[in-house]
């Protein structure tokens, strides 16, 4: 077995990390095992990445916060996505985060390490990239890079109240070795203040004459893998944790919050083979 490690560029999406907060650096190696399987003679490679990097929180530039500001509330994640063409679709982790208590007071020091692909075949390291951002609604997990994938159709269905939100998204659904997986992107249309008023007085705890604050749960996202026949083989999701600040005072954030989400199922927990994948916007969870 030969081990090579080499230097991967990162490009840290400055704007993306700015408007929640957080500023950074970051070095990425990835590691490349040589060894041949016993039906090949031919070599596979094994890679796998170790990730260091130090990240500031910024409070005061955390001007929009669609998460709670309470001194144990986590801020938001920071996303690692690394690219390879010849290995197909990106590999997403998603970087830990911590209380707001903490980051005020020190930098979040990340030294991370993982499983690229186990059986994966010799790419140049050039073709290697990686990029970290950030999102208000995050909730990414990748197994490995997996070269060959099966795309599969996705319906969107909104089964949310009233105009007060409504998703802007791309999504897609594909099958891959021994998994079923689900991306989605982009970010939540905030609507009218009547709309907004109305969604905040569903709660009997809301006085409108008040002007306080009051946390209205954004959407979170569940997902059906559906066979031929219609028969729902699994549903799962993704549950962001996340609120717009609402108050009737203060006029409506022109930042819209965003959100990635990619999840991933394996096939052999399944009774059938997804042929097809539903995705629905449902009302948040305090």
């Amino acid at each position: 077995m030969v081990k090579k490690a080499f230097e991967v560029p990162v490009e840290i999406d400055l704007l993306g990390l700015s408007i929640v907060g957080w500023e950074g650096e970051a070095r990425l190696r990835v590691t490349a095992d040589d060894w041949e399987t016993e039906s090949s003679s031919s070599p596979k490679i094994a890679y796998s990445y170790a990730l260091s990097g130090a990240f500031h929180f910024n409070e005061e530039d955390w001007n929009v916060r669609y998460r709670r500001s309470r001194e144990d509330s986590y801020v938001p994640s920071l996303l690692l996505e690394i690219h390879c063409p010849s290995l197909g679709e990106s590999f997403y982790e998603e970087i830990a985060t911590d209380e707001l208590k903490k980051v005020r007071k020190r930098p979040l020091r990340v030294s991370k390490q993982g499983r690229l692909g186990y059986t994966l075949p010799s790419v140049d390291p050039s073709e290697f990239s990686a990029r970290i951002t950030a999102f208000d609604g995050l909730d990414a997990e990748t197994r490995e890079f997996c070269v060959a994938r099966k795309e599969i159709p996705v319906e969107t269905v909104s089964e949310l109240d009233g105009d007060a939100f409504a998703p802007v998204v791309d999504v897609r659904a594909y099958l891959v070795d021994e998994y079923a997986c689900f991306v989605a992107s982009g970010s939540i249309r905030i609507g009218s203040r009547e709309a907004l008023a109305e969604k905040a007085a569903e709660d009997d705890w809301f006085d409108p004459s008040d002007d306080e604050e009051a946390e209205l749960p954004l959407p979170d996202i569940e997902v059906e893998w559906v066979d031929s026949t219609g028969f729902v083989l699994e549903e799962g999701g993704a549950y962001l944790g996340w609120q717009y600040p609402y108050r009737r005072s203060t006029p409506i954030a022109q930042r819209p919050p965003r959100f990635f989400v990619k999840l991933e199922t394996r096939l052999d927990d399944l009774s059938g083979i997804p042929t097809r994948a539903v995705a629905r916007f449902v009302e948040g969870e305090d």
